[in-house]
């Protein structure tokens, strides 16, 4: 019996032995084979970071672009030519590194047959539409600070290159950068996979009485954290709810109807909100906000900007005023979202809209058949801005839309539904009850899109009866 049981302790420590050293023997050919998918990576890695660096020196020239035009102040404006100047020149050099190689940015330059594509050849050609891009950017950067205006040609091509077509390219090197790297590390990430397998499978061998609890501790933390969650989107939800009117008010003489729309059934809780209400002199408030970000931080947000403008149009101030005035107090408190906003003052017994905005896309005017084009950068972001107005005269069967961005950008491929189908689709079925052409307005973006909202929508539409 002793000697069994001496036999039994020599084959379980020899198992053990042998497990630990099987555990250790994978390990290292683990480790040996992450060796070589970081060496094969490292290249692609810096190909993937610059080329998304790309897309970010994109915006940051954009919008130093805009701040250098609408600064008054030389100084500042010579601060924002200076960091203007070295994003465009960082911008090159790391352009010129993707396509001739960079020892410093690790950037071997040798380029696939399918980047090259997207680099050189139709419909993509990015090398050309970076240098344009860098062109006109320059352009901005050279002209002297007293011929810098809104309407600069240059200006208007940086903000509309830096908001569509270059952004979908550089995404398209990005991804393209992206697939090349996976294909040339499939092989070795599953042996990394299998060999990672075995050793799991010889600790749950090795030491079930060990894992076996840490794997129900996991859980029960996981299922914490997705009650947390849920809790969270519930509050958020709860709140957006309370932020908007259950019901519509009733103007006199006017139809209003309001339409939104979660990008899914499953998304968290976004920005986009909307109010109706009636102003001290019997005059109507109409509002329709998109706030960045998404969860219980928009809402919040949307809480803030929906009881600023109410606090401010209740002083009677003008549209354009209140927004001037709302923006400065979120600059002042430096918050991290920014908002874009339409706000107009109607006035039944002159059946006169006064209108402002601020970032949201143009409303559409059907009896002018135009967008009114009024517009200003998004409240939060720059001090000391002015926000254009204009005033429209309803009369009977005249329509408005006005509607958040979630409706022009909606896209199949990327080919984003836009203001001009917007403009179609109304001028067709103007003459609907206006709940359905807002609902039928949905639904084409919708099909459009193959179903695929990526963000909310919000559409408000007037009609005067």
């Amino acid at each position: 019996m002793a000697d069994e049981k001496k036999v039994s302790v020599g084959v379980i420590t020899r198992n053990y032995i042998i497990a630990l050293l099987v555990i250790a023997v994978l390990s290292i050919v683990a480790m040996i084979i992450m060796i070589l998918m970081v060496s094969a990576q490292s290249t692609s890695a810096a190909e993937i970071n610059v080329s998304g660096r790309q897309r970010m020196l994109s915006q940051r020239i954009s919008m130093l672009s805009l701040r250098l035009v609408l600064e008054d102040d030389p100084r500042q404006q010579s601060k924002i030519r200076a960091k203007l100047k070295s994003a465009i020149n960082l911008m090159k050099e790391q352009h010129e590194g993707l396509i001739n190689g960079n020892k410093d940015l690790n950037l071997s330059g040798d380029l696939s047959a399918k980047e090259k594509e997207i680099f050189f050849e139709p419909p993509i050609e990015l090398d050309k539409q970076v240098k344009t891009y860098l062109a006109k950017a320059n352009n901005i950067a050279s002209t002297p600070n007293d011929e810098l205006t809104s309407d600069n040609e240059n200006l208007q091509f940086v903000l509309t290159a830096a908001s569509v077509r270059l952004i979908t390219s550089l995404d398209k090197a990005v991804g393209q950068f992206q697939d090349e790297a996976d294909g040339t590390v499939i092989t070795l990430q599953v042996l990394h996979v299998v060999i990672f397998g075995i050793i799991l499978l010889v600790l749950l061998l090795e030491g079930l009485i060990i894992f076996r609890p840490m794997t129900r501790r996991i859980k029960l933390e996981t299922d914490e954290l997705a009650d947390a969650y849920d809790t969270q989107r519930v509050i958020a939800s709860t709140l957006q709810k309370s932020l908007v009117p259950q019901k519509i008010p009733k103007i006199k003489d006017l139809d209003i109807e309001i339409f939104y729309r979660s990008a899914t059934k499953m998304a968290e809780v976004g920005g986009d909100f909307y109010d109706v209400f009636q102003l001290l002199d019997d005059r109507w408030g109409i509002v329709m906000g998109d706030v960045s970000g998404k969860g219980i931080d928009a809402a919040a947000e949307t809480a803030k900007v929906k009881y600023l403008l109410r606090d401010r149009a209740y002083t009677g101030l003008e549209p354009n005023k209140v927004l001037a005035s709302i923006n400065e107090t979120l600059v002042t408190q430096k918050t991290e979202l920014f908002t874009v906003l339409t706000y107009g003052v109607y006035d039944p017994k002159k059946a006169i809209l006064t209108l402002t905005n601020s970032g949201n896309p143009y409303p559409y005017w059907a009896k002018q058949d135009r967008f009114l084009e009024i517009t200003s950068v998004p409240m939060a972001v720059l001090p000391d801005q002015s926000y254009p107005s204009i005033s429209i005269k309803f009369e009977k069967n005249d329509l408005l839309i006005m509607y958040t961005d979630g409706l022009v950008e909606a896209k199949k491929n990327s080919d984003l539904y836009g203001e001009e189908r917007v403009r179609a689709f109304v001028k067709k079925h103007s003459k609907l009850d206006l709940k359905k052409l807002l609902n039928r307005l949905v639904e084409e973006a919708k099909n459009f899109s193959g179903d695929n909202l990526t963000d909310d929508m919000l559409i408000i539409g007037l009609r005067k009866k």
